[in-house]
């Protein structure tokens, strides 16, 4: 897709393949994991952060993590982690999460199926907030 989307996909993988101890497609990511992915992760946002100003750069972040979960399964039990700090960290927008959702439906594959069932919470959690939102 874009240098962006590749940027983000070797980013993820890097990130990823640093965590100790490492996680297995299906499991619950060990506690000590995912706070060492928080840790990298924090240390990281300000350059994570010069690359995710728009709402398109967003979403291809939101593209490299899924390919990235793709290519390596085993880093699954992170993403509903990653979509939950990311939007905590204001890297992501709601509306970058949304066009991702509605284009990885439009695009069916394995890699997106996975991530979509690792982001379902979240993406009801900002269907209801925005529904909230419009009753106000």
């Amino acid at each position: 897709h874009s240098l962006v989307e590749e940027y983000y996909t070797a980013a993820w993988t890097a990130f990823f393949s640093l965590i100790e101890p490492k996680t297995v497609e299906g499991k619950v990511a060990p506690k000590t994991s995912v706070n060492h992915l928080l840790k990298l992760l924090n240390k990281w946002k300000p350059v994570l952060a010069k690359f995710a100003k728009e709402t398109d750069d967003q979403k291809r972040m939101l593209e490299g993590l899924t390919v990235c979960c793709g290519r390596e399964p085993n880093f699954l039990p992170f993403a509903a982690l990653m979509f939950n700090w990311l939007y905590n960290a204001d890297l992501l927008e709601e509306d970058a999460a949304l066009d991702w959702e509605k284009e990885a439906i439009k695009h069916p594959s394995e890699a997106n199926a996975k991530m979509l069932k690792c982001a379902e919470g979240f993406l009801t959690f900002l269907k209801d907030s925005g529904e909230e939102s419009d009753e106000d």
